[in-house]
């Protein structure tokens, strides 16, 4: 018998009485535990994955004007 509780849902909706999320038929060796997130916690992560982005863009900011440079010099040369 399946348990109908807003909190025991498997349809990846926010549950009511735990403040989390739960995601999908994620299960362990215990049968019936499921994973759920925590707001700060998917704000934490969103905040980490963007500034990673951040960081990759400004790389790629700076290896364009390398190559253009090297692009400038070989055509000029």
């Amino acid at each position: 018998m399946e348990d109908s509780s807003p909190s025991q849902n498997h349809n990846g909706q926010i549950g009511s009485s735990s403040g989390g999320i739960n995601v999908g038929n994620k299960q362990n060796d215990d049968g019936n535990q499921q994973i759920q997130y925590s707001i700060p916690g998917i704000l934490h992560f969103i905040q980490h994955e963007w500034a990673r982005f951040e960081m990759e863009r400004s790389q790629w900011d700076v290896d364009k004007a390398e190559l253009q440079v090297l692009i400038l010099f070989a055509v000029s040369a």
